[in-house]
């Protein structure tokens, strides 16, 4: 077991469990909302983290073509849908822009960002790249898990569910 800045993350791979215990657990199953990354294919959940209204992760990867890093900031909202929140990313490469009135375009010190985007996505679809591509969760500039390790080339359903944790 490992401790995680109060957060519970059980992660399903291959048949091994590891648990990230916290000291939040009773609260954010009160809550009642659980942050899922589900294989469309098999229906399998693979990391499964209580959370609370606010609660903001990222996921960052390696851009396919120019290989440059990008990292998607987003919370779940009070009615326990994803939002959105900002980006950054070193150059606008292939598919990476800015739509006129969705956020602000900043110089972030080398990198380019897009703030307050604030856009309702609800639940989404992730592919997942290669092993170099690094899809990767962050919770609070850690990274508890590389989906390109376990399952590349799958689609990864991000969502928010009402009800209870499940081991």
């Amino acid at each position: 077991m490992r401790f995680l800045r109060g957060f519970f993350l059980s992660t399903k791979l291959l048949g091994s469990e590891r648990r990230l215990v916290p000291l939040l657990l009773p609260l954010l199953l009160a809550i009642g909302m659980v942050l899922e990354f589900v294989d469309i294919e098999s229906g399998r959940v693979i990391v499964s983290i209580p959370v609370g209204p606010n609660f903001g992760f990222a996921i960052n990867y390696h851009h396919s073509v120019d290989h440059q890093p990008i990292y998607e900031f987003f919370r779940v909202g009070e009615d326990g849908s994803i939002y959105l929140e900002w980006t950054k990313f070193k150059s606008f490469g292939a598919g990476m822009g800015w739509w006129k009135g969705r956020g602000k375009l900043e110089d972030c010190g080398g990198w380019t960002c897009i703030k307050d985007i604030n856009y309702r996505v609800g639940s989404f679809v992730m592919v997942v790249g290669a092993p170099g591509v690094d899809h990767t969760l962050t919770i609070r500039g850690r990274e508890p898990f590389n989906f390109s390790k376990c399952c590349p080339h799958r689609k990864i359903l991000v969502r928010v569910r009402h009800g209870e944790h499940q081991n």
